[in-house]
């Protein structure tokens, strides 16, 4: 009996505008790497994602731990969206 387990799960993250994703995971004091127009480098302890192409490839930790760290992103996304839309249309 193998004293290891293999788990694969997948996450979708659709991202619509690049240099908010950069905004956001700036705000967040994770170290990224802007590697391409097409790809994102995230190290975040011992969890590791490479955003590409809206596809996500995460690898390191468990898929609680992944899932957290992607929705803490997904809301800063979000946030930084919102706070752009607000500005352009002076709505504050």
């Amino acid at each position: 009996m193998p004293c290891y387990q293999i788990q694969r799960f997948s996450l979708q993250f659709t991202v619509d505008n690049r240099d908010y994703l950069i905004e956001a995971l700036s705000n967040m004091t994770i170290f990224y790497e802007d590697i391409s127009e097409e790809l994102i480098r995230v190290d975040y302890g011992r969890l590791n994602i490479n955003l590409k192409n809206e596809t996500i490839d995460v690898t390191g930790m468990s898929q609680w731990q992944a899932e957290q760290l992607i929705n803490k992103i997904k809301r800063r996304y979000s946030a930084v969206v919102l706070e752009e839309v607000t500005r352009k249309n002076k709505w504050l």
